[in-house]
């Protein structure tokens, strides 16, 4: 009984570890680098974005889930993306752009 016991929580703790696994491979999805992956133009968004950010990721997971065109620069890791960031007036990430409107923050009705 205790053999078959401990089977069945492992058998459950494979099942909740696969499941896990599953939710984090869907929830990420790959930046799309301005410059490198997409030349971005006057009707393309463009997001600054940090590596760590969790609104970012979820802006990421919106844009890609509504086939939006887009693209990213990491407002730590490149160059541009730092020079982007440093004129903003506000210091938040993600910032969204599409021509001249902006976007601080992610809130998907936005």
């Amino acid at each position: 009984a205790r053999t078959s016991r401990r089977l069945g929580a492992f058998a459950l703790l494979a099942l909740v570890a696969v499941f896990a696994g599953v939710e984090i491979s869907r929830s990420s999805v790959r930046p799309v680098h301005c410059g490198k992956d997409l030349e971005p133009t006057a009707d393309t968004v463009v997001m600054l974005s940090a590596s760590w950010c969790q609104y970012c990721a979820a802006a990421r997971r919106y844009l890609v889930r509504e086939k939006i065109e887009y693209c990213e620069y990491d407002v730590e890791q490149d160059p541009e993306g730092q020079r982007r960031y440093a004129r903003m007036p506000v210091k938040v990430v993600p910032v969204l752009t599409l021509g001249k409107a902006k976007f601080i923050g992610f809130e998907q009705e936005e």
